[in-house]
């Protein structure tokens, strides 16, 4: 088992973890392997899924994707064959995130609010 932040990875079950106050997440590990389309290509689904959440912060977000990356090459092997991979699909992923979390911290271009 490894453990990312409040995130655990058991290659049998999957990622588990259980933001403060907040009741326990697990994503088994046929799950993991879930997409989104976007209008740019498909995207992993459960890194955006869990950005869009109100309670995740750029950290949480670091770990989860540092437990859900680690988790897919783990599970390499045990792909589905139905899963087409994209060469870039996590970047495109993580490009999705990125500007998804630039909201909680607005970069320098960003307008003060007076």
């Amino acid at each position: 088992m490894k453990k990312y932040g409040i995130w655990e990875f058991n290659e049998d079950q999957g990622l588990t973890g259980r933001p403060l106050n907040l009741p326990e997440i697990k994503i088994s590990k046929e799950q993991l392997w879930e997409t989104e389309d976007t209008t740019e290509g498909k995207v992993w689904k459960w890194p955006l899924h869990l950005t869009r959440q109100k309670w995740c912060s750029p950290v949480m977000a670091n770990d989860f994707n540092k437990a859900f990356f680690s988790s897919i090459k783990a599970l390499k092997k045990q792909r589905p064959a139905t899963f087409n991979v994209e060469p870039d699909l996590d970047a495109r992923t993580i490009r999705w995130q990125t500007d998804m979390l630039s909201d909680y911290f607005p970069g320098p271009d960003a307008e003060a609010i007076a």
